[in-house]
């Protein structure tokens, strides 16, 4: 065992239905305690997937064979596939796991109080901050060309493929339409709006990423709502 075997975070992973029974999950409403064998798996899906993100950072996507990943999680190779069907169901479901935690911090952001460009300020600022801190996303999603699956398919991130991601996109434009219905921006349709913004910015942030040295946050977030809310043409060429 290493150093790492089967090391209890504070990050609890969010079960799929591939990762635990039907009479493992609690029904909706309830606080049916789970049992021990589901809390076990739970333990070491989330285990196996933290492993997976510290190989990541270390040697990249390319670089992040199972093997690696087991020595690394302390467990023999064989035992990730108790968990996980390949590598593309391994990665594909670390990435849902670090939505989950954005979206968590996300949905605080959009709740929190203030006028819609002080929350939509906060929402960006810690998308960058949160991404910035879990590089191993954007390494994930910025990738170009990642390991094939059994399917011939390349494996990697497939963000529309995310509950966590399309839960945070629906919110997201949720937020949107309230600020058009409030008269807080111009009547622009939200999903529209929604998508081109979702997009744009994880394109800058994966640029962020492979930049040598990136713009600080503040002088990111300076233009970035300055574009936002006034848009790129001045006011001579307006006139």
């Amino acid at each position: 065992m290493t150093k790492h075997s089967f090391k209890m975070t504070v990050w609890s992973y969010k079960m799929t239905p591939s990762s635990a029974s039907e009479t493992d999950m609690a029904p909706m409403g309830t606080n049916r305690p789970k049992s021990k064998e589901a809390l076990i798996e739970e333990f070491r899906i989330e285990t196996i997937q933290e492993a997976a993100m510290r190989v990541i950072a270390r040697k990249g996507v390319s670089g992040a064979s199972m093997q690696e990943i087991a020595e690394e999680a302390g467990i023999a190779k064989g035992t990730i596939y108790l968990y996980f069907e390949s590598q593309r169901d391994l990665l594909d479901r670390t990435v849902d796991f670090v939505f989950s935690r954005l979206e968590e911090q996300l949905e605080e952001a959009m709740a929190g109080e203030g006028s819609f460009t002080a929350r939509l300020e906060r929402l960006l600022r810690s998308r960058i901050e949160f991404l910035r801190m879990n590089v191993v996303l954007l390494q994930l999603c910025g990738a170009t060309k990642l390991t094939e699956g059994a399917d011939g398919k390349q494996a990697g991130c497939d963000r529309s493929q995310s509950p966590h991601y399309r839960e945070y996109t629906a919110r997201f434009e949720r937020f949107l339409a309230a600020a058009v219905e409030a008269g807080e921006i111009r009547p622009i349709p939200a999903h529209r709006l929604g998508l081109f913004i979702q997009e744009g910015f994880m394109a800058l942030l994966v640029a962020r990423l492979q930049e040598a040295s990136a713009p600080s946050v503040d002088e990111e977030m300076e233009w970035l709502m300055e574009f936002l809310l006034h848009g790129i043409s001045t006011k001579r060429s307006r006139s």
